[in-house]
């Protein structure tokens, strides 16, 4: 079997696209006379960067395949290898899983790796590794190098700039009508007797627009929260705050007094209610998240969950009326008597990602494996030492992530089946119930339409399989 994997990178500068790069595989393919590659054997990550391994899920469906017994002899083709990964730890962790399933990797723009010999392509793709991952440092430490010369002339390191300036070569220019509501909206707010709302209603009284559209409540929320309007820009993670060499509207002194209102306001709406559905109810118009939210009238405090999208319809939805219906719903489906069995069916089924690998363990030996390599190539160590020390190292590696997973499996099977009795007799926490929820998809009119719990693709309310 042949299999392809491609990536771009999260830099735009000469950056071969997907397309590109599958046009020159399969051509490589055909010149070396290898079946043709089916589209299933394709797998990609788009705009990803080659040095976090975590978030290329393209690349670890691929290894999860490779590993399996079907897969062994097989050949996998890339670009360059550098599309596999520019981190050295992380490409020697690649090439084990090659070396040990006797997979052939051919790099179509660098023939001269090109090997039968695994062992010896191991060492040479090691090199080039390490060669790329310099290359990849540098450009860091050129990018984090103007960034501190930036800091020093208080200029924006970022071309995202708020309300009130735009950005121009490298400075943040006023615009001096979005500044006049900006003082405005400081004003306001400064008396105390203004919230959010009611600056919301004077500013729509007044006609005052933000970016196009009418101000909400959240974008009175991040201008008095904006430390740039008074003359601090935010460092990133480059050294923190600093100050900048532009125009400001506001003080410091005044910054601090809002600041002292707006946790005084905050803290006399505190509530220890909980929002089990936080992250959880889906807008119907635009997809959004809804945000939870309390009103207090006297004494009474009202909760419910909007949509915070300017462009969609104000419809609210009470926060009491659908958390109570959801765990109905949730209840009356984990008391059949098969659901609770195929849900640990479907736990036990799942491939974990987040329980295959413990990433400390795993970038410990990565770091182990690679000063192990290191000695051997400017020969401190003999083939004989590195080889028994190296299998040492693999073994360990793979008995923890073995254990890590059973456990973890394990210990979540159990819990849900001692847990059967109880929900029969709905004496657990309100926390249990929502945890195993996923998502809640409602109508055009805020009615449920779907609940679906994370372990299993179905919706609860009709039982049917999600189709993907």
């Amino acid at each position: 079997m042949i299999f392809a994997y491609l990536r771009t990178s999260v830099q735009k500068k000469n950056k071969i696209s997907i397309e590109m790069q599958l046009a020159a595989i399969k051509e490589k393919a055909a010149d070396l006379q290898l079946p043709e590659l089916q589209e299933s054997k394709i797998f990609e990550d788009c705009g990803i960067s080659g040095a976090k391994l975590e978030e290329r899920k393209g690349l670890q469906e691929l290894l999860t395949i490779l590993q399996e017994p079907s897969s062994r002899y097989s050949t996998l083709m890339v670009y360059r290898f550098d599309r596999l990964s520019r981190d050295v730890g992380i490409m020697l962790k690649i090439m084990e899983v090659l070396e040990n399933n006797e997979i052939r990797l051919i790099s179509v723009m660098e023939s001269s790796l090109n090997s039968d010999n695994i062992p010896m392509q191991k060492m040479l793709v090691h090199v080039h590794a390490l060669v790329a991952q310099f290359e990849r440092d540098m450009i860091i430490e050129n990018v984090n190098l103007g960034l501190a010369q930036k800091r020093r002339e208080g200029k924006p390191l970022s071309p995202n700039v708020p309300f009130g300036y735009r950005y121009s070569q490298d400075e943040l220019l006023p615009v001096e009508t979005e500044l006049k509501v900006v003082r405005y909206i400081y004003d306001l707010y400064l008396t105390g007797e203004f919230g959010y709302e009611k600056i919301v209603n004077k500013l729509t009284k007044r006609n005052f627009i933000f970016n196009d559209r009418p101000f909400v409540e959240t974008d009175i929320h991040r201008i008095l929260s904006n430390k740039t309007y008074h003359g601090i820009f935010k460092g990133g993670g480059v050294g923190g705050e600093y100050k900048g060499s532009h125009v400001t509207v506001v003080s410091e002194e005044e910054y601090v007094t809002v600041q002292k209102i707006r946790r005084r306001k905050q803290s006399a709406k505190v509530s220890t209610r909980k929002n089990w559905l936080r992250q959880k109810l889906t807008c119907p118009c635009c997809d959004q998240k809804l945000t939870p939210k309390m009103k207090r009238n006297n004494k009474t405090e009202y909760h419910y969950y909007y949509c915070a999208n300017p462009k969609c319809k104000e419809q609210v939805v009470n926060a009491d009326a659908i958390e109570k219906e959801v765990k109905k719903a949730v209840i009356q489906f984990l008391v059949q008597s098969p659901v609770l069995e195929q849900m640990v069916g479907e736990i036990e089924s799942r491939q974990c990602e987040e329980f295959t690998h413990s990433r400390r363990e795993q970038l410990q030996q990565a770091r182990k494996k690679e000063r192990l390599l290191l000695k051997f190539e400017e020969g401190s160590i003999g083939p004989e030492e590195f080889s028994k020390a190296f299998s040492a190292l693999r073994q360990v590696s793979s008995t923890t992530n073995r254990k890590l997973k059973v456990t973890v499996r394990r210990k979540d099977l159990e819990a849900l089946l001692e847990q059967k009795n109880q929900i029969k007799k709905q004496t657990l926490p309100e926390k249990f119930y929502f945890d195993l929820v996923e998502r809640v998809n409602m109508d055009e009119k805020y009615r449920i339409k779907g609940i679906y719990l994370k372990n299993l693709k179905i919706n609860i309310i009709e039982q049917e399989e999600i189709k993907l």
